[in-house]
């Protein structure tokens, strides 16, 4: 009797401190973007859930431009993992012009039911021309990591696509 209430115990604190796991979390594809450029918030949690994130605070500085979501299971060993994605395209409101210096956006929490994303924070700078816009609208470029591979040996291949901003928001 005293080994079943010590193993109902433990599983009791095993079942907590696995609910004490679920997570709501953001993240950015990149913490600097260019005035006018889009970037990508994406919001993570693990928590089984079938509504959506509450992202009214974020049209206030932001335009959304796009949203997907997904799900994904992992079974590692008997273990099972779920977690949830939502990826918004999004663009900040504010724009700078090409002398001004870069400036901090705050990007607010989000929230998911009870759980909320800590604020994040993205650097606005000026617009910058990798190319020029008015001549190229896309530029691609292309190297090898080797001038002289072996047979059947591996060959790394690097591609850099440079789009025009309104190239690129019509993809």
């Amino acid at each position: 009797m005293k080994y079943f209430k010590i193993s109902l115990f433990a599983c009791v604190l095993l079942f907590l401190s696995l609910s004490a796991f679920a997570n709501f979390t953001a993240s950015l594809n990149s913490r600097m973007v260019a005035s006018g450029e889009p970037f990508q918030l994406t919001l993570s949690t693990n928590e089984n859930t079938s509504t959506s994130p509450d992202i009214a605070a974020l049209t206030q500085s932001f335009l959304i431009l796009g949203q997907s979501s997904g799900q994904s299971v992992q079974i590692f060993n008997g273990s099972v993992s779920k977690t949830r994605q939502w990826i918004y395209t999004l663009q900040a409101k504010t724009t700078l012009n090409k002398k001004e210096k870069p400036i901090q956006i705050k990007i607010p929490s989000v929230t998911l039911g009870t759980s909320q994303t800590q604020p994040l924070t993205l650097t606005l700078t000026p617009p910058k021309s990798a190319f020029n816009y008015d001549k190229d609208s896309v530029k691609i470029t292309s190297a090898i990591n080797t001038d002289q591979p072996y047979v059947q040996g591996q060959i790394k291949l690097s591609v850099q696509i440079l789009m025009s901003p309104e190239m690129a928001r019509s993809v």
